[in-house]
């Protein structure tokens, strides 16, 4: 009698388990990180949420509860009845395509950062309208480009464990179009942004120019072909 009453709470047990892990799902390390750089390209997504005040700044939006004590195998849960969707993006995440134009709005992005060993991590960053990110919980930086996405506008380091590292990126729409982009460089990059210009010449005069970026993709330049670029 007792061992078939033990025999169905663990059969019980086996089915709510189950039914908890389908509906909330644990982050997983999906975005390895290593010396060559790369996309970050697989997300866990939770929004949107309203925001109260169009001129409420995001630096005054908290970030939830469940999100600042996370481990690699902690239960993702709903918040505010919002359930936690898996994406895989092309490097650049279209919020747009995802929940439609939802101004003033907010929502939040979850992975791990599976590294190969322990690093000072340079990233590239680029979002519209506005977004924090955290690693291992600690708030590493906060970027503000209101009008359009630059995948590589904002670069910040930090430092990275061997194994899974948190990350969070919490990101704010103000009106019509949101979208993030985030990736790491390679280790032996060194970054110069700016415009290819020759001293006391004339943009005719200019020399044709073969540029390198973070990714070893050649970037050819020349007076009819100016603008813009990354330098490695």
């Amino acid at each position: 009698m007792w061992i078939k009453l033990l025999i169905l709470l663990v059969w019980v047990s086996v089915l709510c388990i189950g039914d908890v892990d389908s509906r909330n799902p644990i982050v997983t390390p999906v975005n390895k990180v290593d010396q060559t750089g790369s996309e970050l390209r697989h997300w866990q997504l939770l929004g949107p949420f309203k925001l109260s005040s169009s001129i409420e700044n995001i630096s005054k939006e908290p970030l939830p509860d469940q999100l600042t004590h996370l481990t690699p195998t902690r239960i993702l849960k709903p918040i505010n009845k919002r359930d936690w969707i898996s994406i895989e993006s092309n490097g650049r995440i279209d919020l747009n395509a995802i929940y439609g134009v939802q101004n003033n709005a907010i929502a939040y992005l979850v992975s791990v950062l599976d590294s190969d060993e322990a690093r000072l991590q340079k990233f590239l960053l680029g979002v519209n309208d506005e977004a924090k990110v955290w690693i291992n919980g600690k708030l590493v930086i906060e970027a503000v480009s209101p009008y359009r996405l630059i995948p590589d506008e904002f670069h910040f380091s930090s430092s990275l464990q061997k194994g899974p590292n948190i990350c969070v990126i919490q990101i704010r729409n103000r009106l019509r179009t949101w979208d993030v982009s985030i990736q790491t460089q390679p280790s032996n990059s060194t970054l110069f942004t700016g415009n290819l210009v020759l001293p006391n010449e004339k943009p005719a005069s200019w020399a044709n120019a073969s540029i390198t970026d973070a990714f070893g993709k050649s970037i050819q330049t020349s007076a009819n072909n100016m603008g813009n670029f990354t330098l490695v």
